[in-house]
């Protein structure tokens, strides 16, 4: 007969995440084991029910020597009690052993197997290359520890999710405490700790460019090759420190993920340091210093982003190249979920408003149709006495999704400025970006796009506004162009509106003001 395959979930940890694993199993109450493997390490959780009964790891230890490393028996107490075991037939487990030889508490032993879990759970959340399966049903708990009476596992209890959040927050720690570390040692004038600064002075940056989010974090002992590069990169606003082989690839507080120069040359760091440092910082960019006798093609393998000689030129420009490609990746990403958030909210607040004047197919086929040509938007309601911002896309000047900045945004007829230029004639207007000519906390909240261009597209029905469209490119090279689309887009919008109250006006109830219904 065929053999039972009970394997019934694998893949790579690039795809899916330990945590992302560990939240599936427990959310869905299953048995069963998960493995974990990588060129170096294996590893595995054990789930009964959605909860964690047993894990291994690198750093675990058999029952015997955990209870000996956390003080629960003696040595002779372990020798003692595996003698008493091997010649007992049938063999009992050790745990019960122990027990009975009153040398350590049921509840003792449960407790050390609890916590060693819980530190394996917090090793594994930081694994993220290698392969994962889950075995269904197979639940493998800890040798040597009984089950509870009647049951198949034994009295073990690690909340699942209890133990990711910790895990997490670990990791979170430690960040922090490296960015502490980093900007305690750049605030250390001793020459002992001078090399842990940053290699050029904040103060040859002009005070209105600040420093970027981006770092670069050199570990190399040639301290004059990390000088040069740092203060080549600081031209670019890219700050520079030099970190120990433990803290790099760890962001601090409000830091892109950062580009990491590892020095593999006199004895710096090592191949195996690379891959340590691209299995737990997966998002670090790692440029690598290499002899030239070096082959890179391992490097490369090991998870290098570049592999260079010992050049501060190419270096720096090498380092401003990719954190350059970082920095847009991640705007495109935040344009990306601005647009879907945006799109949801629109579609949203049109089902909401009373009147149901404008409707949301218009709408959202007008959102739709800008998208495709300006990297973010915002539209208003027009009501009797201010503007009312329905819904929008992209990011704001601080980085916020604009769908969410502008949820609250409100701005008075009287101070809407270039925003109702072309209420007259509906015609859309491509205009230089004048924060002066725009409502001060609009002007603020969105910031001048990087062309200078602003687009204005007003939606007519009957004798006035219905509402008005932002539309600029922000932080894109890329030139408006064309609006016929956006016009006819917004036309079609006004002109749902006018057949809607035209429908109503031929209707038993006459309503004489669509447009104040709309802005109620």
């Amino acid at each position: 007969p065929r053999a039972e395959v009970r394997v019934s979930l694998q893949g790579r940890l690039a795809d899916i995440s330990v945590v992302e694993l560990l939240q599936f199993v427990h959310l869905g109450d299953r048995s069963g084991t998960l493995r974990l493997r990588d060129d170096l390490r294996v590893g595995s959780v054990s789930v009964h029910r959605g909860r964690t009964v047993g894990a291994t790891c690198p750093s675990a230890l058999p029952l015997g020597k955990l209870l000996v490393a956390a003080a629960l028996v003696t040595p002779a107490q372990l020798v003692a009690a595996e003698a008493r075991q091997a010649a007992m037939r049938p063999r009992p487990n050790l745990d019960t052993v122990l027990v009975e030889m009153k040398a350590v508490a049921m509840g003792a032993i449960i407790g050390a197997v609890e916590e060693q879990i819980k530190q394996c759970i917090y090793d594994l959340v930081t694994w993220a290359e290698g392969g994962f399966e889950f075995d269904v049903g197979n639940v493998e708990t800890l040798a040597d520890l009984s089950p509870v009476p009647g049951g198949t596992v034994p009295p073990v209890d690690v909340h699942t999710q209890g133990a990711l959040m910790e895990g997490l927050q670990r990791l979170d720690e430690r960040a922090h405490a490296a960015s502490a570390g980093l900007e305690a040692a750049a605030e250390d004038t001793s020459v002992k700790k001078r090399d842990a600064r940053p290699t050029i002075p904040v103060h040859l940056i002009d005070p209105a460019s600040p420093w970027l989010r981006s770092v670069l974090q050199i570990v190399s002992r040639d301290v004059e090759l990390a000088r040069k590069i740092s203060s080549k990169v600081a031209v670019e606003r890219i700050r520079s420190v030099r970190v120990s082989l433990r803290d790099a690839g760890a962001p601090g507080p409000d830091e892109d993920p950062p580009a990491v120069l590892l020095d593999l040359r006199g004895g710096a760091a090592t191949l195996n340091d690379l891959k340590t440092i691209r299995r737990v910082h997966p998002r670090a960019l790692l440029v690598v210093l290499t002899p030239p006798e070096t082959p890179a093609a391992a490097l490369y393998a090991a998870g290098a982003a570049a592999v260079l000689g010992p050049d501060p030129d190419l270096v720096a420009a090498c380092v401003i190249s990719l954190v350059g490609s970082l920095r847009d990746s991640s705007r495109e990403a935040a344009v990306e979920r601005g647009v879907a958030e945006g799109f949801a909210r629109v579609h949203r607040l049109f089902q909401d408003l009373r009147s149901g004047a404008l409707s949301s197919t218009f709408a959202l086929n007008l959102m739709a149709v800008v998208s495709e040509s300006a990297e973010r938007a915002v539209l208003f309601l027009v009501r009797r006495q201010d503007l009312k911002a329905l819904g929008a896309f992209g990011t704001s000047a601080d980085g916020r999704p604009l769908a969410e900045a502008t949820k609250t945004l409100l701005v008075p007829l009287g101070a809407a400025g270039a925003l109702l230029d072309g209420a007259s004639d509906g015609r859309a207007r491509v205009l230089p970006f004048d924060e002066r000519r725009f409502p001060p906390a609009f002007g603020a909240l969105i910031g001048p796009p990087r062309t200078g261009q602003a687009l204005i597209v007003p939606v007519l029905a009957g004798q006035g506004p219905v509402a008005v469209l932002y539309a600029d490119n922000g932080a894109s090279v890329r030139s408006l162009g064309r609006t016929d689309a956006i016009e006819i887009s917004a036309a079609q919008v006004g002109l749902a509106f006018e057949n809607h109250l035209l429908r109503r006006q031929l209707g038993p109830r006459v309503e004489t003001s669509g447009l104040h219904e709309l802005g109620a």
